[in-house]
């Protein structure tokens, strides 16, 4: 759901808010040469929960009917709530069937409901053109996904780092 408003000429301000939700699944499979079990790790987290967008577009009227675009976006740290299941069992090397699964008590380890926190990203806006003939603009986006981890999911040999992009586009009616 969005919204928006125009402040005063030129100046508006909008927000959205996103419900999120999907199911994130991971399985590791272990099996040594000439044994006749390998063995299996299956994890499945479904997740949900909303984000928040909060934007400000400041687009004055420069020479005649070019307009400068200006905008400052900023998603918010969206906080995800994670239900997981965990099994754990061996598998037939020679058929691929499943001999034995066990459900993990997640419980136990305080695991069966965690956290995803998505760090906030925000966004940089510029642009020129000539309403509805040409236009010229550029986006910078950054996200400390430093920050991020996956208590559930997370490996031991993965690390986020900070995040950011560069966008450039054009359009040209003749």
């Amino acid at each position: 759901y969005s919204i928006g408003y125009e402040i005063v000429k030129d100046l508006s301000i909008g927000a959205t808010v996103n419900f999120n939700f999907g199911t994130l699944e991971s399985e590791r499979l272990q099996q040594i040469e000439d044994v006749q079990f390998g063995t299996f790790d299956r994890r499945s987290s479904r997740v949900n929960g909303f984000d928040f967008n909060y934007a400000l577009n400041y687009t004055p009227l420069i020479k005649g009917r070019q307009r400068l675009h200006t905008s400052v976006r900023v998603n918010t740290q969206g906080n995800l709530v994670s239900k997981n299941d965990r099994q754990l069992g061996s598998f037939s090397v020679a058929s691929g069937v499943t001999i034995e699964e066990l459900e993990v008590n997640l419980a136990a380890q305080n695991l069966e409901n965690t956290e995803l926190k998505i760090p906030t990203t925000t966004t940089l806006g510029i642009g020129y053109g000539e309403d509805y003939k040409w236009f010229v603009g550029a986006e910078y986006s950054f996200q400390e996904m430093s920050s991020f981890e996956n208590v559930f999911l997370g490996s031991a040999n993965v690390a986020y780092e900070d995040a950011s992009s560069f966008a450039f586009g054009a359009f040209l009616t003749p």
